[in-house]
């Protein structure tokens, strides 16, 4: 188990901390401001040293990509595996809200719980993506897309937007793979990505 006031393992509790909270790891600066260091590079060689110990693992073609391992949660004291994810209508996403309905998380999804969710899906604009009315989207959470890969976006305070993400000169495309619909236009001001779409399950077969 972690020793209270050591550098290192201040920043691995704050990183799970923070990836409990917002869903998506914390900037090198807010980790460097956590643990009361100075130097982003002395961050970065605690992340190094810990990386190493397999407690947790970064992807370098993205930012802000860490992840704590099951190796780092143990270190931490934290052995509870989550096993479900919560259950959403599209227009009510609150991710801090624990009443809602639990989902068992796919075997083939676990490596990602605690950052799933899932959402029920109403229409007929995302069936050429092979997303049918009644379906129950599976939502990995995180901060960053690429283009191409299929995204919910939240846009102003109450619009919600699925489909293809892609990252134009000055604003946000959203596509549906479906030539009658024209895509959505939108201001990266006013965007707030919640995450990617990363599977389905569908109780009825059409």
């Amino acid at each position: 188990m972690a020793e209270r006031g050591h550098t290192s393992d201040i920043i691995l509790r704050f990183i799970y901390s923070f990836l409990q909270s917002n869903g998506y790891p914390p900037a090198i600066r807010e980790i460097a401001q956590a643990a009361n260091l100075a130097s982003p590079s002395t961050v970065h060689g605690h992340l190094k040293r810990l990386e190493s110990k397999g407690f947790l693992v970064r992807h370098d073609d993205k930012n802000r990509a860490i992840e704590l391992t099951e190796a780092g949660l143990a270190h931490l004291g934290i052995y509870q595996a989550i096993t479900t994810m919560p259950v959403f209508e599209l227009a009510t996403i609150k991710f801090d809200d624990n009443s809602v309905p639990q989902f068992p998380i796919p075997p083939n999804l676990l490596q990602h719980r605690g950052k799933l969710f899932m959402m029920r899906y109403h229409g007929s604009h995302l069936k050429n993506m092979g997303i049918l009315d009644g379906d129950n989207i599976i939502v990995r959470r995180q901060e960053t897309i690429d283009n191409g890969e299929i995204a919910i976006v939240r846009y102003r305070a109450d619009e919600y937007y699925i489909g293809r993400y892609f990252q134009e000169t000055e604003r946000i495309r959203i596509t549906t793979d479906n030539d009658g619909i024209a895509p959505d236009l939108l201001d990266p001001a006013y965007l707030t990505i919640l995450g990617r779409v990363v599977g389905l399950y569908r109780d009825s077969i059409y």
